[in-house]
């Protein structure tokens, strides 16, 4: 029996720390340990429930479950959740509506929160709210560098400085549509 998905099955991928974690176009979350994928082919961690993205950062893995708007950490060392989520049930000031995408830039957690028409930064290693900014159009991709965060859906991308401020946006044309972003 596969235990794996192929690759077109694979809707995000990481490896960090000797684990290989992914999730598949269906929703599932999958953590292996790589020396056992190479031995026996055995995973350590399922969850087949609603996940679309996975960000390595240190000893965790984030992930978006976003068909709850919930953003949560994998603790490789313990193969489970760890218990860190942000979601619509936490505390006020972690509260999201609607998380659609996540991404790591240094210690940095960003997350796209459309219903609250936000962006959230978190740190990490605290794993406290750091800032958050409005945003101007819904997101579907999102990606942080240096200077600059871009967040895009299919018919536009709004490029914004780290403290918010709307530098440009662009919008496509009706037959062409905007599949992803990436910081380089």
């Amino acid at each position: 029996k596969t235990l794996y998905a192929t690759l077109s099955h694979v809707s995000a991928m990481t490896v960090t720390e000797g684990v290989l974690a992914y999730t598949t176009v269906d929703g599932a979350f999958y953590a292996y340990s790589v020396s056992d994928v190479q031995d026996s082919g055995l995973y350590f961690y399922t969850d087949k429930v609603g996940y679309t993205d996975v960000y390595p950062y240190g000893k965790d893995v984030y992930v978006t479950q976003t068909d709850k708007g919930i953003v949560k950490a994998y603790s490789i060392e313990d193969k489970a959740f760890s218990g860190f989520e942000i979601a619509s049930n936490s505390p006020a000031e972690h509260r999201l509506s609607q998380a659609t995408d996540a991404t790591l830039h240094g210690n940095e957690l960003w997350i796209a929160d459309n219903g609250n028409r936000r962006l959230s930064v978190y740190d990490t290693k605290t794993q406290a709210l750091h800032t958050r900014f409005a945003i101007t159009h819904d997101v579907n991709f999102l990606a942080v560098d240096e200077d600059a965060v871009i967040t895009a859906n299919p018919t536009q991308a709004s490029v914004y400085d780290k403290s918010g401020a709307l530098l440009t946006t662009l919008t496509v044309t009706d037959t062409d549509e905007i599949v992803g972003v990436a910081a380089v």
